[in-house]
């Protein structure tokens, strides 16, 4: 299998490390590794693990993922296609484009819209899928439509309406389909004005704890910040093996330096626990987890 693999997939890796692709700096092994490079490596690699059921997962930039420590025995798939077209005030961009590169191009163009998503450190495509935003403003209501692999190796256009934007929730959660292409729609801004509301944003999350995280853990229930259920619970600064929720946000978890995904999941399970006896809410989990 491994001279077949590497000779349909030119690039791809055997048993590599993940520790290096999330901002947690946790994971094992991938048993096989590709960066796709363009929409064509994407449905390149995608169709090659469907074809010999070798399971895959799709990764971004990896800033809202705990990898198991056993890693994954499969494809994983880094998504790098980052291509990018402006037509008026849309631009059309590769899901594996980063977000802070895809702010510099558009305020650059004098496009404003993406100014809230400064200082996330995802890409377009794990930011579509996540419908990331603030309490405010979210990734989905600029979303014109979205190309797609599809299950059956398909290429379709999904319209907004049809993307099912929610909070935290899109319908690439479900359908299985990998995101290609996003059109957003954007608006004419004065770049000097754009660069403002971004420095504002920054600013807000340069008050947020520092060292190796996913971000947020959990969802805000409706009506609650899920950090102030944590905190509620006297969780902050609770600590297992390297792992520990930040003393300056509930909805935090820090790797100290050698953390493990078993610590985070401890941490997950008591901070659950506890808010669901004590303060009768059920927390949902925001990151993804991969093989746990």
């Amino acid at each position: 299998m491994k001279q077949e693999i590497e000779k349909i997939l030119p690039g791809v890796k055997r048993d590599f490390s993940l520790v290096g692709l999330t901002t947690l700096g946790i994971g094992g092994q991938a048993t096989w590794f590709y960066q796709a490079n363009s929409n064509q490596g994407v449905i390149k690699v995608i169709g090659y693990c469907r074809t010999n059921n070798l399971p895959f997962f799709v990764l971004g930039s990896g800033s809202n993922l705990l990898i198991a420590d056993n890693g994954f025995d499969g494809m994983v798939i880094k998504m790098a296609n980052d291509h990018f077209k402006v037509d008026e005030n849309k631009v059309i961009v590769g899901s594996g484009m980063s977000l802070p590169t895809l702010i510099d191009k558009t305020v650059d163009l004098g496009l404003s819209g993406l100014e809230f998503t400064a200082g996330i450190p995802g890409t377009l495509g794990g930011a579509v899928f996540g419908n990331i935003g603030t309490s405010e403003e979210w990734i989905g209501s600029l979303v014109e439509k979205v190309e797609v692999l599809d299950k059956s190796q398909q290429i379709k256009v999904v319209l907004n309406e049809d993307c099912d934007f929610a909070y935290r929730q899109s319908r690439f959660q479900k359908s299985g389909e990998i995101i290609l292409t996003v059109f957003l729609n954007l608006r004419e801004e004065e770049p000097l004005q754009i660069r403002k509301g971004i420095e504002n944003f920054l600013a807000k999350r340069g008050l947020q704890p520092k060292g190796k995280s996913s971000g947020s853990i959990f969802k805000n229930p409706d009506g609650y910040k899920a950090g102030q259920l944590v905190e509620e619970c006297g969780l902050k600064g609770k600590q297992i093996g390297q792992a520990k929720i930040s003393p300056d946000h509930g909805n935090w978890i820090i790797n100290l330096g050698g953390a493990k995904a078993k610590d985070v999941l401890e941490l997950i399970r008591i901070a659950r626990q506890e808010v669901k006896q004590k303060l009768k809410i059920d927390l949902q989990l925001e990151i993804k987890l991969l093989n746990l």
